[in-house]
């Protein structure tokens, strides 16, 4: 009588373990938080990735611009090059040109944590993308 409903146990715990899957978010669940919204919009290197960790990200709208502050911290014991660049996009992905697209370098320290900020030009700028490298001269 036991092992009769053994079978029908493992049905009912394999229905069980389907039905809650790690991708699922109920309706009006809580939005990403920041540490996976930066992966969407942070570009880094191999070498970039192996020398700063993202802190968090602050994403804000005023005067009709975007902006946006990035806190990093340096994982490495020495200092180090950095390469950055902001790039705005529209609403439909399409990206905005502006004045502030160049390349900037940046030396940080061991162990130093620092932050990254830029407005957007553009009142069009719905989103943006943060390109890091390493700078070597």
């Amino acid at each position: 009588m036991r092992h009769r409903f053994t079978p029908l146990l493992g049905l009912l715990l394999l229905f069980c373990a389907s039905c809650e899957s790690p991708n699922y978010k109920p309706p009006g669940a809580a939005p990403a938080l920041a540490e996976d919204i930066w992966k969407e919009h942070v570009h880094m290197s191999q070498a970039a990735w192996q020398t700063v960790r993202v802190l968090g990200v602050r994403e804000t709208r005023k005067n009709n611009l975007l902006q946006v502050q990035i806190d990093l911290k340096s994982k490495i014991g020495r200092r180090r090059g950095l390469r950055t660049r902001f790039e705005w996009f529209d609403g439909s992905g399409f990206k905005l040109d502006g004045p502030n697209e160049s390349w900037m370098n940046q030396l940080i320290l061991a162990e130093e944590e620092f932050s990254l900020g830029a407005i957007a030009t553009n009142p069009k700028a719905q989103s943006w993308r943060l390109n890091v490298e390493i700078w070597s001269r």
